[in-house]
């Protein structure tokens, strides 16, 4: 299977089975598109340089089988991949998501850029591929609004 990325500015290209298929999406399927509609472009058209959302296009069949959402993080040097989303039917046991990895260091091979940081639920299979435990912990801290009926005292 041969496959192609192609970079959009338009979210409305991406199928909507794609993202609700992301196991680690803990926001409506509705807000994505409203945020990509934000960020994918300058105001003017352009491309926005930090942002990147790239079709996974399986050229046989000219077929969108998945997508790769990242951003840049100039200040730190790195790149974080927000989401990899690829239809079951085409995984094929984790290869495309290899081979997604292998082509995001060949686009960054002539770059400054050193590390490519993610978050996940299934660190095992990131562990498996070449990702190393960071040196961060990512901790979370709840806010607890006034009239919320959360039930909770304030701290």
């Amino acid at each position: 299977m041969t496959m192609k990325f192609i970079r959009i500015k338009d979210e409305k290209l991406l199928p909507k089975r794609l993202v609700e298929n992301n196991k680690d999406r803990s926001y409506p399927v509705e807000r994505f598109y409203q945020y990509m509609a934000t960020v994918l472009t300058d105001g003017q058209g352009n491309f926005n340089p930090f942002e990147y959302l790239n079709l996974i296009i399986e050229e046989e069949h000219n077929e969108i089988i998945g997508y790769l959402w990242y951003s840049i993080n100039i200040l730190e040097n790195e790149v974080f991949i927000n989401t990899i989303s690829v239809d079951k039917a085409h995984r094929k046991n984790g290869q495309v998501l290899n081979w997604v990895l292998q082509e995001l260091e060949t686009a960054l091979e002539n770059t400054d850029f050193d590390c490519v940081k993610t978050l996940s639920s299934r660190s095992a299979w990131h562990k498996n591929n070449g990702f190393d435990p960071s040196k961060y912990v990512l901790l979370e801290y709840k806010l607890y609004k006034a009239g919320a009926g959360n039930g909770q005292d304030k701290r």
